[in-house]
């Protein structure tokens, strides 16, 4: 179980005085047009964004339902949905600009919780390997502990939440996906490796606005 990054310092004002942490949020998700959208819980919230390591691993030899493990490398863990809140990671917002942000891994209080780099990491989407594209349309979602490796993304505001936009990658250089480019999904398709179990199903980025997703923050 872990419970959030290392204590931050003040470094403004040159004392080692901590600095308060933000508030932790949850990510939700509530749905979407594209009638692959994953149904999870079948409620409201239909699952809440988690990055845990347990599939492929020493915790359970045995894969994802889909065939993947939960490990994307030692620095890089694939993105889920689970329908049940206990098993929520926490995130922080952190602002690029006026309207973009990246998303950072805090923790949570799953025992399978993926620990990051002293509880942190960021999300990210780059086709780097030859397994990070979902499909031709799309490349797997994951966390990265590099900052520089995070992708930067745009909140766009609609019916029953936010849709959320990749529009680029915080590292000047670094790999992308799409250019940069794409829309966050949640979807369970036939003949993607989407399943992760019945409760869980692993996210990606999708080159179309129409998929996107559709998500809410909870504090």
């Amino acid at each position: 179980m872990y419970q959030g990054c290392a204590d931050s310092k003040d470094e403004s004002t040159g004392n080692n005085e901590e600095v308060a942490p933000p508030s932790a949020m949850k990510i939700k998700l509530m749905g979407g047009e594209d009638p692959a959208t994953f149904m999870g819980s079948e409620g409201d919230p239909r699952g809440y964004v988690a990055i845990h390591r347990w599939f492929g691993t020493d915790k359970t030899e045995a894969m994802a339902e889909g065939g993947r493990p939960d490990k994307r490398d030692d620095s890089s863990n694939y993105v889920f949905v689970h329908t049940g809140e206990a098993q929520a990671t926490r995130f922080e917002k952190i602002d690029v600009d006026d309207d973009t942000f990246i998303i950072k891994m805090t923790g949570g209080d799953d025992t399978a919780q993926w620990e990051g780099a002293e509880g942190c990491a960021y999300l990210a989407c780059q086709q780097f390997f030859e397994n990070d594209a979902r499909d031709d349309c799309s490349c797997w979602l994951f966390a990265h502990v590099e900052e520089k490796n995070a992708a930067v993304f745009k909140l766009h505001e609609c019916d029953g939440g936010f849709k959320l936009q990749m529009v680029g990658v915080k590292g000047e250089g670094e790999p992308s996906f799409n250019d940069g480019s794409g829309w966050v999904v949640c979807h369970r398709f036939d003949g993607c490796a989407d399943k992760r179990d019945e409760c869980s199903n692993y996210m990606a980025v999708h080159k179309e606005e129409g998929p996107a997703s559709i998500w809410k923050v909870e504090e």
